[in-house]
């Protein structure tokens, strides 16, 4: 038995010692203490088009910023007035494009890839900060079926995937950053 469990350990320390980490469970990351409790306000043409994603971003980076443990005082926060109020987080979000990828035999589309591209900025006690950050984009790649039904709810489930991962981008982008 320890023959069988000795080659699934060793790839294991192997992936952890590169970094890899399974999706949806992500390392500690080292947020400064001021941008783990910055409000977050979501802006652009994304916001415009689709308030409701927008609201889903907004909440999926606040959870990956503040963690789980502080969902309850996060929520708190954001209804009164505190400290933190001098660092905001801005997001910067373009509306989903949804593109053909591939085709079938007969020409017609059956698979597309929705993109979501968003950039944070960061304002400081009311000035925009010279840190500037890169675009990122959470991609997901569907297929649709020939049922309308089915076709939307795997497209609504796309969407979920591509925010999923835009914010898991951004998250990464961010924990870098030094205030």
């Amino acid at each position: 038995m320890n023959r069988r469990l000795l080659p699934l350990g060793l790839l294991a320390g192997l992936l952890a010692a590169c970094g890899y980490h399974f999706p949806g469970d992500l390392p500690e990351r080292g947020f400064s203490p001021e941008l783990r409790h910055a409000r977050i306000r979501v802006e652009g043409p994304g916001r415009q088009s689709d308030p409701l994603m927008a609201r889903v971003l907004r909440q999926r980076l606040e959870q990956r910023l503040r963690g789980a443990d502080e969902e309850a005082s996060a929520m708190a926060a954001t209804t009164s007035a505190s400290p933190t109020d001098k660092v905001r987080l801005v997001i910067v979000m373009e509306p989903p494009l949804r593109e053909l990828h591939l085709e079938d035999r007969r020409g017609q589309a059956d698979q597309y890839r929705i993109t979501i591209r968003a950039q944070p900025r960061l304002v400081i006690d009311g000035q925009a900060s010279t840190t500037t950050f890169p675009w990122v984009e959470g991609k997901t790649t569907y297929s649709e079926l020939r049922a309308v039904t089915a076709s939307r709810a795997t497209r609504e489930q796309a969407v979920t995937d591509a925010l999923n991962q835009l914010a898991d981008a951004l998250a990464a982008v961010l924990a870098g950053a030094a205030l």
